[in-house]
């Protein structure tokens, strides 16, 4: 059986825009019947494993993202503005007063500056999150659950096993120091497998283990397991896709990245042919080049 490692984060005050927008999850029942059809402009995200699980993606923000950040910025700027006005209107009248009074004059607001503004990370727009509900089959008999997503084209970063618990915050592990990512296309099923899981060497980094995030059914919400042993790659597809175009990921190494959630920090175990390191420093397997940070 695994061996449970429960992590707690505390629950962070963010604004909506933080969170992690929730995946479009498909049903087997809905496409079996014709009532959910492809998509031709949306991407769409296949993967699987033992139980239910669940993780967080990052799409690497396109210009139409950048756009909408900027704008958001923009208006979140002067909104900012405006009211630092208001405070400095209220205090130069205190100021007056206090020197009417002969007191000292209270401290003298901040003006916002544009440089330093920050509206957060631009990486928790594009996130996505599946798991551990809606899953596409659901097969406890065999221990297999499948996900099943549609997303917006683009290339995808895997954070990490991490999710929003509303009773402990994100728990997980946001592999910032190192990962994989791979291209959705539109009109296109993205088979992952189990990729994710099986195919990294958890055993050559036991201090920063593989971790599945479950839900254990219980008041306690998510926990984060370390899976007892290994299991072979598997891109098997359902039956029920059988009509829909599906193509494996191709995942290459992506290097160090923001970690937007504020969790603990790990990176994912090298991968035979695809990620590698040395040291802290991230390499591309099929190249031995250095990847760089961000995207």
């Amino acid at each position: 059986m695994s061996r449970a490692l429960f992590l707690a984060a505390a629950l962070l005050g963010f604004a909506s825009a933080a969170f992690a927008a929730p995946a479009d999850a498909l049903d087997e029942g809905k496409v079996s019947s014709g009532k959910t059809v492809l998509d031709p402009g949306a991407g769409y995200i296949l993967l699987h494993g033992s139980g239910r699980q669940g993780g967080t993606f990052i799409r690497v923000p396109d210009a139409e993202d950048l756009e909408a950040f900027r704008k958001e910025r923009g208006d979140a700027f002067a909104k900012a503005q405006k009211r630092y006005q208001k405070k400095l209107a209220g205090w130069e009248s205190d100021a007056k007063m206090a020197t009417a009074q002969k007191k000292t004059a209270p401290a003298k607001p901040a003006a916002p500056d544009e440089a330093s503004f920050s509206i957060g990370d631009i990486e928790t727009r594009t996130a996505v999150q599946f798991g551990p509900d809606f899953a596409y089959i659901k097969d406890k008999a065999n221990g297999r659950y499948s996900y099943l997503m549609a997303v917006k084209p683009g290339t995808y970063i895997w954070y990490g096993p991490v999710l929003f618990d509303p009773g402990q915050g994100f728990v997980g592990l946001c592999y910032c120091m190192g990962s994989v990512r791979f291209d959705v296309k539109p009109g296109v099923v993205t088979n992952v497998g189990n990729f994710l899981t099986a195919a990294p060497l958890a055993e050559q980094q036991k201090n920063a283990p593989l971790l599945d995030i479950r839900h254990n059914g219980g008041l306690s919400g998510f926990k984060v397991e370390v899976p007892a042993s290994s299991s072979a790659v598997d891109f098997a597809v359902p039956s029920s896709l059988g009509k829909w175009p599906v193509e494996q990921a191709m995942f290459t190494a992506s290097g160090k990245f923001n970690n937007i959630y504020g969790i603990m920090v790990s990176r994912l175990p090298p991968v035979p042919g695809v990620l590698a390191y040395e040291r802290d420093r991230v390499i591309d397997a099929k190249t031995g080049a250095v990847v760089g940070s961000g995207f």
